[in-house]
């Protein structure tokens, strides 16, 4: 029997978006700055391509053990893309009202490795970008469906990478305020998202009508 198609209807366009909605830089922008701010450009680049490289080996892992597990517990991939949709929106909903809080105190930024960790995991790889690329490789019709997702990845991870690697003239060209701006409009998108793919998942179950 095949697997039910829950995301492929999704063009690789479509699956870019959500992929840099999860798994972009945007959401780690600032804290690599903050991270890094010590740091002179030749550090700044290493941990940019360090980060990046930990954090596509990280999904390239989680895909080839998630994929393998899926079908060894017999999880549904409905289930996964409910389980996905619910973490991106509790996820998101925190950081949005976040904004409607009072600042917490600062925090002791790590440094070293754990700082390198802090941005690949789960700065970049999210759990619910982990739980996103899994169901769609599943959900896979065959070999170009995968190397279609597999390039989109690789385009993020590049995306990623460019960014971290001019974070901090971006940074300085930009402002505080834009990419204030920038990140509220990021996380209500995402708290849309998660509804959008609850939904989807609940359609799937047979649930809600289509």
């Amino acid at each position: 029997m095949a697997p039910p198609q829950v995301m492929e209807p999704l063009g690789l366009a479509e699956l870019f978006v959500f992929f840099f909605l999860m798994l972009g830089p945007l959401k780690v922008l600032v804290p690599f700055v903050q991270l890094t701010a010590s740091a002179d450009a030749a550090q700044r680049h290493r941990t940019a391509l360090q980060a990046t490289a930990a954090a596509a080996a990280a999904l390239i892992v989680a895909a080839v053990l998630g994929t393998a597990i899926l079908s060894r517990w017999r999880i549904s991939l409905p289930a996964l893309e409910l389980a996905a949709g619910i973490v991106l929106f509790l996820v998101a909903l925190r950081v949005v009202l976040e904004w409607y809080e009072r600042p917490a105190e600062p925090k002791v930024q790590p440094q070293g490795k754990a700082a390198l960790m802090q941005i690949a995991l789960p700065g970049i790889v999210t759990p619910y970008g982990v739980a996103v690329v899994i169901l769609v490789i599943a959900a896979a019709s065959g070999a170009e469906r995968i190397l279609g997702i597999a390039a989109v990845l690789a385009a993020v991870m590049v995306l990623n990478l460019l960014v971290l690697w001019f974070a901090h003239p971006l940074f300085k060209a930009v402002g505080v305020v834009p990419l204030m701006v920038l990140g509220s409009v990021l996380g209500v998108l995402q708290v849309a998202l998660g509804i959008e793919i609850i939904l989807l998942a609940l359609r799937t179950l047979g649930v809600l009508s289509r």
